[in-house]
């Protein structure tokens, strides 16, 4: 019976693998290659030998064919006669350059069993960029080369980036960029003494230091002409930067004055540094951009330097428009735009396979972004050198939670935020979007931001590893979520992320310092009915967690080790705060605008904004903190720091605590450490246990658990490591790339 079973299954195997050749045999595929002609059919693979006939030069001309095609197909079917509806345009190897950007709708859509296919010829690697080669450098000045902007690039202006050997360079800037200290170094500060804490008030402060400052007196530059210049800082908080065009400045006095207002006021000590001006091209690799004679001019100290730059203003790739439906790029390289690569409007059933986003955007600039639609997926790509977001979704109603169903999965993400500093690896915002086995590191904020205002509700963020992220800013996580207006920041799964590294950067109220104030994941602002389940959070500079005033929130089976100041943080307002009461009339209408929709009836702890305070005044209750492994020094350490958590309207039990030879203490409302029996004195932890957990090895982050562990007869569920992170696929783009792991 064996040699007839494996008889039949090599028939199935067979007959699965002619069905799925037979599928790829597209009824009308166009080739389309750098070395094509618009004039030829595209249906060659490459030129005949007369020369008479071969591939396509442009995917313009492409989209062109497959309109006609797929016109010829809707009058077939119209007439009864059955036709293959397969469409393919695969890309040869070499640079496909876009004049403008390549706008896909309706009439270049495919169906969801026939998805139109654009994909790369096997084995090569094709890429599709919007710069444009500038060469022909000539000497200008000592260290300075010029060449004349082609007049394929109508406004010069509009160039915000220049690449040379897939290297992007920087800006004519002052301070020039201090390559022994990238995020520490090369910065200017604002006039004046800093104060302790950003909360700190400042004498005369007003509206008008949003879009002004005093700049000290050893900085003052003189340029003729300022106002080209833009001024890149970040302001206050150190929650991210802005990119202002200065508007004038007074060698006199220092002041400075911006075109419009930056996002925070401008206070003494804020690091900055101006960029595009003439006399700042002094440093290797420097650009600038003369606009009145068409020039770009670089910076070098190489001899008789002979050089190609990728000159890039064209600010999308390409555009997805309402309609667009079941398109599907494979294998495909993007790279060389000011803005969006792939920008989609309410584009359903498209996806991006195993394809790579390089070198793209500048302050406005995502690799992808999908904004509303349906259904679009992301799956096995490398996203780098990003100006923004890698990934960028929104989508769903949130009235009735009818999900989006975006997906990212299985991506590597890595050097986002190059230009933009509030973005994430992944942006997942609206209803039920989901990033699933992405690894994600070297951001400088959050690598999976769930932000406020979205109304960003049941998104799903599960076996991600996530790691060396918020290395640039303060008060952050490395996946974060919002809420503040009752409504957004509900129903999130959080699920089975191993978290390490989460680093931050900032104020500590006597120096710039680093690692300083970032969380593993961080719910803020009352994010609430979230479930933080199986997750790993390890090193993370201020806490594993922490949870600004959510309610409902599912804490559980999840392994804290090593964070810095406390493996949990709770902090929670009270309901006589002013910021609380100033929150009031916006959440008791957002609750009134989705109370009456039966898919809100099932979120949990969803009750009148008024009703939810504790007797005692606390709004951040009805938390469940259980069955989890908490592992750290316990010398200067908490286990938990909680304000305002009211104790009767909280559960934390069965959780092991390993505090490595000193006795777990809890710090409570910013002023009382409560040793272990105080703190189960409060109601706290009467079933949990203190004991080593038995990791594997955890000297290499091997967080396993050893049979023996005590934390399984607390009810903890082993975490299936096995499972996170990104995974062999063989749709993912076959070429290696060597890349840094941390800046």
């Amino acid at each position: 019976m064996r040699p007839l079973v494996c008889l039949t299954l090599l028939c199935v195997h067979l007959c699965i693998h002619l069905c799925y050749s037979i599928s790829q045999v597209a009824a009308f595929e166009l080739f389309v290659s750098p070395q094509g002609n618009d004039a030829w059919s595209g249906t060659l693979s490459a030129p005949n030998a007369d020369n008479s006939d071969g591939p396509l030069a442009t995917l313009q001309q492409a989209r062109e064919l497959v309109r006609a095609q797929k016109r010829k197909l809707a009058r077939q079917a119209a007439a009864g006669v059955a036709a293959d509806n397969t469409i393919i345009i695969t890309l040869r190897a070499g640079v496909h350059r876009l004049s403008d950007t390549l706008q896909l709708g309706a009439a270049d859509s495919g169906t969801e069993q026939s998805p139109v296919l654009y994909r790369a010829f096997p084995n090569e690697r094709p890429v599709i960029t919007g710069a444009v080669e500038v060469n022909d450098f000539q000497p200008d000045t000592k260290g300075i080369y010029k060449a004349t902007i082609p007049a394929a690039i109508k406004d010069p202006s509009l160039i915000r980036l220049v690449l040379h050997q897939q290297r992007r360079l920087p800006n004519a800037r002052w301070p020039n960029r201090d390559p022994a200290q990238p995020i520490a170094g090369g910065w200017a500060y604002a006039d004046g003494q800093r104060t302790s804490k950003p909360s700190d008030t400042v004498p005369g402060e007003t509206a008008e230091n949003r879009s002004k400052f005093m700049v000290r007196k050893a900085d003052i530059r003189r340029w003729q002409n300022p106002s080209e210049g833009e001024l890149f800082i970040f302001t206050r908080y150190n929650y991210w930067n802005d990119v202002v065009g200065i508007q004038s400045v007074n060698p006199a006095t220092g002041q400075l004055d911006l075109k419009k207002p930056c996002s925070y006021d401008v206070r003494p000590g804020d690091r900055y540094f101006v960029q595009g001006l003439r006399e700042e091209l002094d440093a290797s690799g420097e650009w600038y951009v003369d606009r009145q004679a068409r020039n770009l001019l670089i910076y070098t100290q190489a001899a008789n330097p002979k050089f190609v730059l990728e000159v890039v203003a064209l600010p999308v790739l390409i555009g997805m428009r309402a309609g667009a439906t079941d398109i599907r790029f494979e294998k495909l390289t993007f790279e060389g735009c000011t803005g969006v690569a792939i920008n989609a409007l309410d584009a359903t059933r498209c996806a991006f396979i195993g394809c790579t986003f390089q070198h793209l955007g500048d302050v406005s600039g995502h690799g992808l972004a999908f904004y509303g639609g349906q259904q679009n997926k992301v799956i096995g790509c490398d996203i780098f050198d990003i100006g923004g977001s890698g990934i960028y979704f929104t989508g769903g109603d949130y009235k009735t939670l009818t999900p989006a169903g975006h997906i990212a999965q299985n991506n590597h993400i890595h050097h986002t935020g190059v230009i933009t500093k509030h973005s994430g690896g992944i942006w997942l915002s609206g209803v039920g979007n989901s990033a699933l086995n992405n690894e994600i590191h070297d951001c400088p904020r959050m690598g999976v931001m769930m932000p406020y205002g979205d109304n960003n509700q049941r998104n799903v963020v599960e076996y991600n590893h996530v790691h060396h992220v918020n290395l640039e800013t303060q008060d952050s996580g490395a996946i974060y979520a919002s809420g503040r207006d009752w409504v957004s920041g509900r129903g999130h799964l959080i699920r089975y992320n191993y978290i390490h590294d989460s680093v931050g950067f900032g104020w500590d109220g006597k120096k710039w310092a680093t690692p300083y104030f970032a969380w593993g994941i961080y719910l803020d602002d009352a994010c609430s009915s979230t479930e933080i389940v199986g997750n790993v959070m390890v090193r993370c500079s201020r806490a594993g967690l922490m949870v600004h005033s959510g309610r409902n929130n599912l804490i559980a089976n999840n392994i804290f080790v090593d964070n810095g100041q406390q493996q949990l943080e709770l902090s929670g307002w009270k309901a006589d705060y002013s910021y609380w009461q100033s929150l009031l009339e916006t959440m008791d209408k957002r609750y009134q605008e989705v109370i009456q929709e039966p898919a809100w009836k099932e979120m949990a702890g969803l009750v009148p904004p008024r009703e939810t305070a504790s007797a005692s005044g606390e709004v951040m209750v009805d938390n469940v903190i259980e069955r989890n492994i908490v592992s750290y020094n316990g010398r200067n350490v908490y286990w938990m720091n909680s304000v305002n958590l009211p104790m009767d309207r909280v559960r934390s039990d069965y959780n092991l605590i390993f505090s490595k030879g000193q006795p777990p203490v809890a710090f409570r409302n910013a002023k009382i450490n409560l040793a272990w029996k105080a703190w189960q004195a409060l109601g706290a932890d009467s079933n949990s246990k203190q004991g080593d957990p038995r990791f594997q090895d955890a000297a290499k982050d091997n967080y396993r658990l050893e049979e023996t562990s005590p934390a399984f007869k607390l009810g903890f569920k082993a975490i299936p490591f096995e499972k996170i992170g990104a995974y062999a696929d063989p749709n993912r783009a076959s070429w290696p790339l060597n890349v840094p792991t941390s800046r």
